[in-house]
């Protein structure tokens, strides 16, 4: 750890610098945990905005890489008040990690229990991606481990036309990360589900209610995960499921 270099670059062009020299970005830190040993130096992402930032308009809510959790929460419930992006991540974790998760580090790394990875897939977010001034579907920079592998996420780009909806985690303590986790985005013609901790990692489909549960029976599958059996995870999440689709028709 004593060895390890700190940058602190004051523009987007000096970041993307250090990243292709090899050093890694630095926002709330919680992944030093793991991986501090293999790390060759550390930049921190400049706090003028450029990363830091949080906008809102008709046609997208632009947030930050470097904005956690619960600032990025109470941006959007403020915002879209009962917003399901906001609900999950006012849920994950706890208060002290919430207050330095950030949304670029948890969508980088996007881990199948995330509480980002379902809502952002439901969303239908986008990446921003630092100085190529191109932006990518979520979906498609989660998968692509050679893009993110080289490229600096600049801020989250979320429609404000899908954040009505609903979410779910399922855990066996308030402070543990989810087995699964369930977002329904309510659009006009349709629902998109996103289901996170299933054998495909993140899957995420589209329908009427009633298709919703035919796709959802069909094709989720669940592994058997600390002590619970993929059988019981997917009764339980179908259970929840039921549940949610009945709520938002009803609205």
């Amino acid at each position: 750890m004593s060895n390890i270099k700190w940058f602190f670059p004051g523009s987007e062009a000096e970041c993307l610098k250090l990243l292709v020299d090899g050093y890694k970005p630095h926002g709330g830190g919680t992944f030093l945990v793991k991986t501090a040993l293999d790390i060759k130096g550390l930049f921190n992402l400049p706090d003028d905005g450029i990363f830091n930032g949080c906008s809102f308009n008709d046609n997208s809510a632009i947030i930050g890489s470097a904005v956690t959790y619960k600032d990025a929460a109470q941006f959007m419930e403020n915002k879209l008040p009962g917003n399901f992006f906001s609900n999950a991540l006012f849920s994950a974790a706890s208060t002290p990690l919430r207050n330095r998760i950030t949304l670029g580090g948890s969508a980088f790394s996007s881990p199948k229990w995330s509480d980002l990875s379902g809502p952002l897939t439901a969303a239908g977010a986008a990446i921003d991606i630092a100085g190529s001034g191109k932006t990518i579907g979520f979906p498609d920079f989660k998968n692509n481990r050679e893009l993110r592998s080289s490229s600096l996420i600049k801020s989250i780009i979320l429609p404000p036309e899908n954040m009505t909806g609903s979410y779910y985690r399922f855990t066996l303590t308030g402070f543990d990360y989810p087995f699964f986790t369930l977002t329904l985005s309510l659009r006009k013609t349709t629902i998109v589900c996103a289901v996170t901790g299933c054998k495909a990692g993140t899957h995420f489909f589209d329908g009427t209610a009633s298709e919703i549960l035919k796709i959802f029976d069909k094709d989720i599958l669940f592994n058997d995960e600390r002590g619970l059996s993929g059988k019981y995870l997917k009764k339980r999440a179908l259970i929840e499921l039921s549940r949610m689709l009945e709520e938002s028709t009803n609205e």
